[in-house]
């Protein structure tokens, strides 16, 4: 039951209607009951020589009954899968809400691809679970109940002899239940392990083509493929076990019906009309006895994929809604003695800087110096320790988590496209953005032109993760992005890497008056790019080893002078003008 126990707030508002459905069920079950003894009233009248309208009478009210019950059973089905149905649409719903509320380093921990097979198999399979697997149930008790009731009328002495086969029964869906439930949990694993591995290569096709490594990628989709169907095989030789003995035991018992009232009908304990019906109560034990194997099933599955749900929902967000929502935002950033690493090793070794509001701030550094670890920690992508990231003063963990964000806008290294018009990527962050501010960001970022190019201008589509476009159109489009948000804070995290050097400085000049009483944060590879910041800090293996203006930095000829002088020397040879 505790297992279940996530799935009853779903299920607590919809009690009247369940309890409708269950009623339903109680009716299909009562109405199929009558049945037994109007044929046994029908055959009882024939050994008698009854008239024959009596016989017709019996005939109708056989007919009847069936009409009742295929109505009552339309109405079952209904009621419980649409209620099923509307559980499946809020816990999916809950759950994509909760996954948007989960911190940026969640996702880096978890694969897409399982992440959507949660999503999607999973919540099918507890739309299952509250669907089929109740009814199911609720048809086993009821058929059981009454069918008990009926054979107990005819002879109580027969109806203990057919329950020694539900005796049977009952402990061997006890014992194949635990397993189904393993394999169950196993196989939705699996199943997840393969939507990562297809979404990856689907998103990485161009890289495994350039590579040539379709054999490769086919090879390790198959081995999952593999453990997948093995998985399922041995799920499928549980329940077919199951299935076949549940049969088994079930037609064991018609067969003792049919040898012990067989003898009561030569003694003339039993009429043949009595032989008849008992049998026919024993019949309708069939398929619900059959069919538990398959709700077992269901509920195991469904069980196992609730926690896998579960494991997600249980998983804390950001507190969105909390903090200083109300306070003003000037920009004033503020690194305390900061520490922080994705692991046991740090990244970051005891930084302290203070960018005051409205100046821009340069970081450079060679490769994994942590230069985009450092810029991360202002928006909070990354939760850094308390006390160490301050926003005007304020612990960047005591601030509302949309409301930082909404003024700390962030363009990466590699941005992220959406699957829509240009418009709309550019247009974001304000929907409701005029077609003036749109056009205005997009001339600042130097995209306009590159834009008014594409065969149906800011209405073109740009593909999945932005495929139609190149790189530094990506990424000027993600600068207008950002600028269209009207932020405190703009961080560049070398967000210019895929334009060329003339490219670069047209789109800084333009920048200059949006920079202007902004707090900026300018991550680059690139001296050229870093100059003319009001100030320039240097990282190296996680710590500030330089900090000042650009001539102060060549002046001192350490690491920033060394960069300086082997881009302006790969400048030269590439033809390009040296930087001075």
């Amino acid at each position: 039951m505790d297992k279940l126990r996530p799935i009853f707030p779903y299920l607590r508002p919809r009690i009247p209607r369940m309890a409708a459905g269950i009623l339903l069920v109680l009716l299909v079950n009562l109405v199929g009951m009558q049945v037994p003894r109007f044929v046994k009233r029908g055959i009882d009248a024939l050994e008698a020589h009854a008239a024959s309208e009596l016989l017709e009478r019996t005939a109708l009210l056989i007919v009847g009954a069936y009409f009742l019950r295929g109505i009552l059973q339309f109405l079952m089905r209904q009621t419980m899968i649409a209620l099923a149905r509307d559980v499946e649409y809020e816990l999916r719903r809950d759950l994509f809400a909760h996954l948007l509320t989960l911190p940026p380093a969640w996702f880096d921990r978890n694969k897409t691809g399982d992440v959507v097979s949660r999503s999607t198999n999973d919540v099918e399979a507890v739309r299952m679970l509250c669907g089929f697997s109740i009814a199911g149930i609720a048809n086993t008790v009821f058929a059981l109940a009454f069918a008990l009731v009926g054979m107990c009328l005819i002879s109580v002495r027969m109806a203990l002899i057919a329950l020694v086969p539900l005796l049977a029964l009952a402990l061997l869906v006890k014992r194949s239940g635990a397993r189904m439930h393993e394999l169950s949990k196993l196989v939705q694993e699996q199943l997840s392990r393969i939507s990562a591995r297809a979404q990856e290569a689907f998103a990485g096709v161009r890289v495994v083509k350039a590579f040539a490594r379709e054999p490769a990628e086919l090879r390790a989709f198959d081995v999952l493929s593999r453990e997948y169907a093995d998985g399922n095989m041995a799920l499928v030789r549980t329940q077919a076990f199951a299935y076949a003995a549940m049969a088994m035991v079930a037609e064991a018992g018609v067969a003792v019906t049919l040898l012990v009232c067989g003898r009561g009908i030569i003694g003339g304990e039993f009429t043949k009309g009595d032989f008849i019906a008992f049998s026919a109560y024993q019949f309708m034990l069939l398929w619900p006895m059959t069919s538990l194997g398959w709700v077992l099933n269901l509920i195991q599955r469904g069980t196992a994929s609730l926690g896998r749900v579960q494991e997600v929902l249980s998983e804390p967000g950001e507190p969105a809604d909390e903090g200083r929502d109300g306070r003003k935002i000037e920009g004033r950033i503020e690194f305390r003695g900061l520490t922080f690493g994705y692991g046991d090793r740090p990244v970051l070794r005891d930084v302290s800087l203070v960018v005051p509001a409205g100046s821009s701030v340069a970081i450079v550094g060679r490769t994994a110096s942590g230069k985009s670890t450092l810029v991360s920690l202002v928006p909070r992508l990354y939760a850094p320790p308390r006390g160490t990231v301050l926003l005007d003063g304020v612990d960047v963990l005591d601030l509302a988590a949309g409301v930082l964000r909404s003024r700390v806008a962030m363009v990466p290294q590699d941005p992220f496209l959406f699957s829509d018009t240009v418009r709309g990527n550019i247009a974001f962050g304000r929907p409701d953005a005029t077609e003036d501010e749109v056009r205005l960001v997009a001339r600042r970022s130097r995209v306009e032109g590159d834009i008014l190019g594409f065969t149906d201008g800011y209405a073109q589509r740009v593909g999945e993760r932005g495929i139609t476009v190149s790189g530094g159109q990506k990424q000027r489009i993600s600068i207008a992005r950002a600028l269209l948000m009207d932020p405190r804070v703009l961080i560049l995290d070398d967000a210019l890497s895929s334009v060329d050097a003339e490219t670069e400085e047209a789109i800084l000049t333009d920048l200059r008056e949006v920079f202007r009483g902004r707090t900026v944060l300018l991550v680059s590879h690139r001296v050229s790019t870093v100059r003319l910041a009001d100030r320039i800090v240097v990282l190296d293996e996680g710590r500030i080893v330089e900090e000042g203006t650009h001539a102060e930095l060549l002046a001192r000829g350490g690491l920033y002078a060394a960069m300086a002088e082997r881009q302006a020397l790969a400048e030269e040879l590439e033809g390009g003008r040296p930087v001075a």
